[in-house]
């Protein structure tokens, strides 16, 4: 599949809907601590490492695109309202620097390997 240029995959954006969207869900319904403990332990490690492996898999199989990582944080922001505080925007600057990150690295692979 080929992309056009600057054209978001919307199959990666639909992994970070679920992550962002669908996965914490889970989260409210448990009882105490455990479900804040996972609740975090996602913003800070498993958001982090998806954001991070998609947006090279992206980058390498479509090219570098600047909108990604943007819309990736954007993405985030609504979910900031749904599960956690305001104290959780730093995430969504915080994700769009991985993406960013990764998608620099993702374009270095892509030119080794094309």
């Amino acid at each position: 599949m080929s992309l056009k240029k600057n054209e978001i995959d919307k199959g990666y954006m639909l992994v970070h809907i679920f992550m962002f969207y669908t996965f914490p869900l889970a989260f409210v319904f448990m009882k105490g601590e455990f479900g804040q403990n996972l609740s975090t332990m996602q913003l800070l490690a498993l958001n982090p490492m998806v954001v991070f492996l998609s947006s090279v898999v992206c980058t390498v199989r479509s090219g570098f695109n600047w909108k990604h990582p943007i819309v990736v944080g954007g993405l985030f922001l609504p979910s900031i309202f749904i599960y956690y505080d305001a104290n959780a925007v730093v995430y969504a600057v915080t994700y769009v620097v991985i993406a960013y990150a990764a998608s620099f690295i993702g374009a270095v692979i892509n030119k080794y390997i094309h």
